[in-house]
């Protein structure tokens, strides 16, 4: 189990048909009313029309590739991550401060050398 929510649980599998790893989410409880699988398949078609995936002009959404029903429970199928939300998260923070630190040194050292410059008579 890769993860938990309160509606589906996440598993890593690996396709007997083509090799690929993917990430499967199945509801937690059986969906046994049609109003039960109405709610869910209007997840699956949000997803689908999402698209994703960096070839599909979506490098931040998770690509979507199918849905079954089975034993009353909605599997979904797809794309697994390298990464999780909260670490691909961390390394975005991570960057701005770089670039915002960047941007006081590069600003400062401007200023220092407009400084100069000046004391200098040019």
């Amino acid at each position: 189990v890769l993860g938990r929510g309160g509606f589906c649980k996440v598993f890593k599998v690996i396709s007997r048909l083509d090799g690929s790893q993917y990430a499967v989410k199945r509801t937690e409880r059986k969906l046994q009313s049609e109003r039960e699988r109405r709610e869910a398949l209007r997840e699956v078609q949000a997803m689908a029309s999402l698209g994703g995936g960096a070839d599909r002009g979506g490098e931040h959404v998770v690509r979507y590739f199918g849905c079954w029903m089975e034993y009353d429970h909605l599997y979904i199928q797809l794309e697994l991550c390298d990464t999780t939300l909260s670490a691909a998260f961390a390394v975005c923070v991570e960057s701005r401060a770089r670039e915002s630190m960047d941007a006081e040194t590069s600003a400062g050292g401007a200023k220092r050398f407009g400084q100069k410059e000046i004391e200098k008579g040019l």
